[in-house]
């Protein structure tokens, strides 16, 4: 009789290994499996025993995936919600300065002047911003894909380790129907767990997603500091036009949000 414990089809597995370097399986020993003459008739209970800790196992690393997702979507929500805040605080500040260089503008070559400065500003302000939306749009989507990508291979990971085990306890009761030695067979099987957890650790370390996160974190990054640069261009050469409409060498600009994202 066939032990049908079916382990959880998600990360479980997988963050075993993948973030914590291992996958152990219990140890499969003489004690699990009952004396040599009883050995092919608990054959099930050595089975279920087994699948049994793995899936407690499994439970485990499920929870910890659960409360890792959690985690970064209420990390996520408090960055969202922290640049808008920034962003609505240097909206009230630009706007402020607006007006102070509205009143100095005393001919219409200045007022013209003005018009023009701050629609250039804002124009940067807008596409700054939305060059950074849609790259934090893209690193989102790339990241969603991974915990998608994850799931998958999680899934096909458990599968695939339910099948081998269940293959190598068919193996034995083959073996113990053909009246082979059952210590023999104990150590076959013994031998073929060995195997089948070291084949399981190799597959979980290779199931990393780390290189193709930071990759995306970067091209965040990156995308972020291009458009702070091209604002930056943008704004500088407004603010020289300004000046000199207004005869000088300094002058006066409206807080152009340097801090907001």
């Amino acid at each position: 009789m066939n032990s049908n414990l079916t382990l959880p089809q998600s990360t479980a597995l997988v963050l075993a290994a993948a973030l914590c370097a291992t996958l152990t399986l219990p140890t499969f020993t003489s004690a699990q499996v009952m004396s040599r003459g009883s050995f092919c008739n608990n054959l099930d209970m050595a089975q279920e025993r087994i699948m049994s800790r793995v899936q407690e196992r499994g439970n485990t690393f499920e929870e910890r995936r659960e409360n890792q997702e959690g985690r970064y979507e209420e990390r996520k929500a408090a960055r969202l919600a922290q640049v808008l805040e920034k962003r609505e605080k240097a909206d009230e500040v630009r706007a402020s300065g607006y007006t102070r260089l509205e009143a100095l503008a005393q001919t219409p070559e200045q007022e013209a002047a003005f018009a023009t400065f701050k629609t250039t500003v804002e124009e940067a302000v807008s596409q700054r911003r939305s060059t950074i939306d849609a790259a934090i749009e893209t690193f989102e989507s790339t990241v969603q894909s991974l915990w998608e990508d994850r799931e998958d291979a999680a899934a096909a990971y458990a599968s695939d380790f339910e099948t081998d085990m269940n293959e190598l306890f068919e193996t034995a009761r083959t073996q113990c129907d053909d009246d082979e030695d059952p210590g023999t067979v104990r150590t076959q099987l013994r031998e073929g767990i060995n195997a089948l957890r070291t084949q399981y650790q190799t597959r979980a370390q290779e199931m990393t997603y780390r290189a193709e996160y930071t990759a995306a974190r970067e091209a965040l990054q990156q995308a972020t500091r291009t458009a702070w640069d091209e604002f930056r261009l943008a704004v500088g050469a407004a603010k020289a036009d300004l000046r000199t409409a207004f005869g000088v060498a300094g002058g006066e600009g409206p807080e152009t949000d340097e801090t907001d994202e």
